[in-house]
């Protein structure tokens, strides 16, 4: 699979079948989008390119007034992308100017102009160019002039509501992990560097990675203690996440990603990029009057982690906790 970064520097291509969006979270709606973008250019012995945007418009457009929190930084949204299968990724750096180009100049000087497109696959959504005044209508009152075919993608529903990013992001607040990776299709999951904390978890007997997520747009689950699969490299740990002040010893002023990796040896993990993906939320983050108190808390919060995992068949009820034998 190619990925461009500027339309200049992309090879030659023509007569693909292309789809346009932003594509945030990669959800199960534009699965569905994907794999009609994928069969239609295999039957026609066509490529399939995908144009996404970077950074996000809303971000642009709205000036930075109250931002679009993201469920996909740019990387992340290419390598889920990649995985199903597309030949071609244009990323189009979205700026003031590129956002005042007109539904008609976005058509006819960027998809005509660059890929000669045979079929657009689009989201019965999604909106293009100033003002939005791009969109199925639109498509469709063109394509006789640039010859090209236009294939409207349906919503696809959940319990006959629409799925969508915002609906997603509605649940992360919620802290509805189940639905949330529902509509997913995979883990809500969140990636970032392993820094040097205050050590406090070690002396308490639970010792704790904490992460610093680099991607300040990408949007953060709830404070609250949740169950999670954090992956090492290649290796995965069941663990505790917590997310919030820490309220107990001394409340932070920003929000504070702790894991306790269900692991009996000891791990140096500073400096190392931790992959953390979201199975079950368990409790809300609440202070205790003193630390005995958050230890007999957290081994419940463990003992309830160990049942869900044997009831949900995760883990082998015979297996050490500690070194867990994944199926």
């Amino acid at each position: 699979m190619d990925i461009y970064n500027s339309l200049k520097k992309k090879s030659k291509l023509q007569n693909v079948v292309m789809t346009i969006g932003t594509f945030d979270g990669v959800h199960l709606g534009h699965l569905k989008l994907f794999e009609i973008l994928i069969k239609k250019a295999k039957t026609i012995n066509s490529e399939s390119v995908v144009i996404t945007f970077d950074p996000h418009p809303q971000h642009v457009i709205g000036k930075g007034i109250n931002p679009k929190k993201l469920l996909t930084g740019i990387d992340k949204k290419i390598k889920l992308i990649k995985k199903l299968g597309v030949d071609h990724i244009i990323v189009i750096p979205f700026d003031i100017n590129f956002s005042r180009l007109t539904a008609d100049e976005f058509l006819r000087e960027i998809i005509v102009k660059y890929f000669k497109p045979c079929s657009i696959v689009i989201g019965h959504d999604h909106h293009f160019g100033y003002k939005k005044e791009g969109n199925i209508k639109f498509l469709n009152s063109k394509k006789k002039q640039y010859h090209f075919e236009v294939t409207e993608v349906k919503a696809d529903f959940y319990k006959n509501k629409i799925i969508s990013s915002t609906w997603i992001r509605e649940l992360i607040e919620s802290r509805n992990i189940k639905k949330i990776n529902l509509l997913l299709g995979r883990k809500y999951s969140i990636e970032g560097t392993v820094t040097k904390g205050d050590g406090r978890g070690r002396l308490i007997g639970f010792p704790t990675a904490n992460l610093k997520v680099q991607n300040l747009m990408l949007q953060i689950p709830e404070n609250g203690v949740y169950l999670v699969q954090s992956w090492i490299k290649r290796k995965k740990f069941f663990g505790m996440c917590n997310i919030g002040s820490r309220p107990t010893f001394d409340s932070q002023k920003n929000k504070v990603i702790e894991v306790h990796i269900f692991n009996s040896k000891p791990m140096n993990l500073y400096d190392k990029e931790l992959k953390i993906e979201f199975i079950q939320f368990l409790r809300d983050e609440q202070k205790f009057e003193s630390k005995e108190d958050l230890i007999d808390q957290i081994k419940i919060d463990k003992s309830i982690c160990h049942k869900y995992l044997v009831d949900k068949d995760m883990v082998k009820k015979g297996d050490s906790f500690f070194n867990v034998n994944y199926k």
